[in-house]
C-alpha cells in the first residue's frame, strides 16, 4: 500500500524523536537516533492510515489496534517499491519484545514515499523467519553481510494489510 510521506508526518516524527532523546533509552542507544527517526516516520505514515489506532510507543508496541492487538511497526529504508522476494528484518534483540503483530513499512530514501508492505503475527514471524548471525552473508541475487544477529522473512510471507 503506497503512501505519500507528508511534511506533517516528518514533523510528528521529529517531535517523537525529541521526546525519545530526552528519555532514559537515549543514553543507551545514542547511535540509533537516525534509525529511530526513520522508525517514527514509518509510525506517522501508519498512524495516518489508521487514525483510530492508539499510538502507545512502549517497548512491546507502537500502536494498539485491530481489536486490542499490540502492533510493532518496523520501518526500513528502501530504494524502490517492495517486491515479494525482498526480506524484512527484525534485530534478534528486538525479538524479546512481545507485540501481537508486526507491520512492515518501507520508506524510500528520499522520504517522499512509504509502502505499508504487510503484517504478520509474532508467532507466524517466528515460524517463517530465518535467523542470520552477524557476519554471515545472505545468499542469492542480493548478497548482504549482516552487522548484527537478525531474523528475517520475505515480503511474500507477510499477510496483506487492509
Amino acid at each position: 500500500m503506497k503512501r505519500e510521506v507528508t511534511d506533517q508526518d516528518i514533523r510528528w516524527a521529529r517531535e517523537k524523536l525529541a521526546v525519545w532523546k530526552a528519555g532514559p533509552r537515549y543514553l543507551r542507544e545514542m547511535d540509533k537516533g537516525d534509525n529511530v527517526l526513520v522508525g517514527y516516520i514509518g509510525d506517522a505514515v501508519f498512524k495516518r492510515r489508521y487514525p483510530h489506532f492508539e499510538h502507545v510507543d512502549t517497548p512491546d508496541a507502537d500502536f494498539i489496534g485491530w481489536g486490542g492487538k499490540k502492533i510493532d511497526v518496523k520501518t526500513s529504508l528502501s530504494n524502490g517499491a517492495p517486491r515479494g522476494y525482498y526480506w524484512r528484518q527484525i534485530p534478534l534483540v528486538d525479538m524479546a519484545r512481545k507485540p501481537d503483530v508486526y507491520v512492515f513499512v518501507m520508506l524510500n530514501r528520499g522520504w517522499e514515499t512509504a509502502y505499508i508492505v504487510g503484517r504478520i503475527s509474532r508467532s507466524n514471524f517466528k515460524e517463517r523467519a530465518v535467523t542470520r548471525l552477524a557476519g554471515t552473508i545472505r545468499p542469492g541475487l542480493d548478497p548482504f553481510v549482516f552487522r548484527s544477529d537478525t531474523c528475517e522473512a520475505m515480503v511474500r510471507d507477510l499477510d496483506k494489510i487492509f
